[in-house]
């Protein structure tokens, strides 16, 4: 393109980044707020939004309209994703961060009886995700 334009960005919301050190990454956390929260003492609901990157535009503005329309109270968005601008460049991450861990010691106390319950042969070999 010949000119810069200016991103798009949602109304009312923040973006601010959060080290973890447990994976020692940094995460990429957006806030939508609802439009009376400077001017209110309330307390609102908070829905968390995993996979920010693709959802959370889509989440924030479908919130907003439920509540327009009554069906919902206003409500936070807070979204969790990674530091990049390519939902590809965000599956290893996931896959990381969104396969079940398995608690290994209770596995291996119970495998037997769990092979038995469901007829099938389970094995533990302590890969899972976060």
């Amino acid at each position: 393109m010949s000119q810069e334009y200016p991103e798009v960005t949602i109304p009312n919301t923040e973006s601010r980044t959060l080290h973890s050190s447990i994976v020692g990454q940094e995460f990429r956390i957006s806030v939508a707020l609802p439009y009376t929260y400077s001017s209110s003492n309330d307390n609102y609901p908070v829905i968390y939004c995993l996979d920010a990157l693709g959802a959370f535009g889509t989440v924030t503005e479908t919130s907003r309209a439920l509540n327009l329309l009554k069906e919902i109270a206003e409500v936070i968005i807070v979204g969790i994703d990674y530091p990049v601008s390519d939902f590809r460049d965000t599956l290893g991450f996931r896959f990381r961060d969104h396969t079940p861990s398995v608690n290994n010691d209770w596995l291996d106390e119970n495998i037997e009886d769990l092979s038995k319950s469901f007829d099938v042969h389970i094995e533990s070999d302590g890969t899972g995700g976060a």
